[in-house]
């Protein structure tokens, strides 16, 4: 496993590092207390600079960390956005959490010289 910073959202050490062989994208991080989870590039080079969805939505397809406005599951995810619509990772489906996200971090927000 590499050093990997804190969880940006509960600050757990606890991380975990997975090969996401279902969807092929690679090596992701999962915190293993708040269950918040990142592309591995992503994960160290964030920073925490969320964007409002009311303000605007992503210009381009990928996935994107989010924080929802939830009490019964996870506050933060990483969901995957596609033709204007938010789907879970996992499932390949339009999530109907959608309507619980309220917040994304931007890939501009993450340093692209720390590559």
């Amino acid at each position: 496993m590499s050093e990997n910073k804190p969880c940006p959202y509960c600050g757990g050490t606890n991380l975990d590092e997975f090969d996401d062989i279902i969807d092929n994208t690679g090596w992701w991080v999962r915190c293993g207390k708040c269950g918040a989870q990142a592309p591995l590039d992503k994960w160290n080079r964030r920073v925490m600079q969320w964007v409002p969805v009311a303000e605007r939505l992503p210009e381009k397809d990928g996935y994107y960390i989010v924080k929802k406005a939830v009490t019964h599951s996870l506050k933060y995810d990483t969901c995957a956005f596609k033709d204007g619509k938010w789907y879970l990772c996992w499932e390949g489906c339009e999530t109907r959490s959608a309507r619980s996200i309220t917040h994304w971090l931007d890939d501009h927000t993450f340093d692209e010289e720390q590559k």
